[in-house]
């Protein structure tokens, strides 16, 4: 879906490619979770320069082949990338394809038993995103982007300063949550929020969000307002 995207208009995901240029600072570590073919991993990687790292982290076997050639063709020395699902706990999991169409679009809950005994599945390594961190002796990370299907209440225990998530209802209700409980939690750790709409950026309440693509900052940033 996203290669066929970036095939036909270059660009998929023009508010997140701006904001992933404006909030991403040169020579920190940035962590790409669900980096499917690697178009955020890549824009990254430009942001934080050579003395930066980037680490890209996906799951499927076959995407993750795909982001690898992406790394190499671009010749990215500052991208690490794994081949992994990140949760709350080790070990090993399903990850369900749900969508044929979408090779994004994998979970490790499928929803149901029984749309879980007939969708096409594969069995991932799974590590925390704080055990990924030391393994790898990553340093610090200051930005996040998270876009893993419904999973985006895993997080590191030291926060970044700034984080983009996806926000979808429909996958976050797998996970037994809500877009509103993932907004108060990113809140509760002091993160203020914003969600892109039609192309701009715009503070939101944790109550109000619902779907949509949201930037979370902490620290003395100023908070997004208008043209990302």
């Amino acid at each position: 879906y996203i290669g066929r995207y970036l095939y036909y208009r270059g660009i998929f995901e023009e508010p997140v490619v701006a904001a992933i240029r404006r909030w991403a600072r040169p020579g920190t570590t940035v962590v790409d979770v669900g980096a499917n073919l690697g178009q955020h991993t890549l824009v990254l990687a430009h942001c934080v320069g050579p003395q930066g790292r980037v680490i890209a982290v996906e799951a499927q076997r076959n995407v993750f082949a795909l982001l690898n050639a992406n790394v190499a063709r671009n010749a990215l020395g500052n991208v690490t990338a794994v081949q992994a699902a990140l949760a709350d706990n080790p070990g090993a999991a399903r990850l369900y394809q749900l969508n044929p169409g979408n090779s994004g679009e994998a979970s490790l809950h499928a929803g149901t038993a029984e749309l879980e005994a007939r969708v096409p599945a594969e069995t991932v390594r799974v590590e925390t995103l704080d055990g990924l961190l030391a393994r790898l002796g990553a340093a610090p990370i200051d930005f996040v982007k998270l876009d893993v299907e419904g999973a985006e209440l895993m997080f590191a225990s030291d926060p970044p300063r700034a984080v983009l998530i996806e926000f979808s209802r429909r996958h976050l209700a797998r996970f037994g949550t809500t877009p509103f409980e993932l907004a108060a939690y990113l809140s509760g750790r002091g993160y203020r929020l914003s969600v892109a709409q039609r192309g701009r950026w715009l503070p939101i309440p944790p109550e109000a969000i619902v779907d949509g693509d949201v930037l979370g900052i902490r620290g003395n940033d100023p908070i997004p307002s208008g043209q990302p």
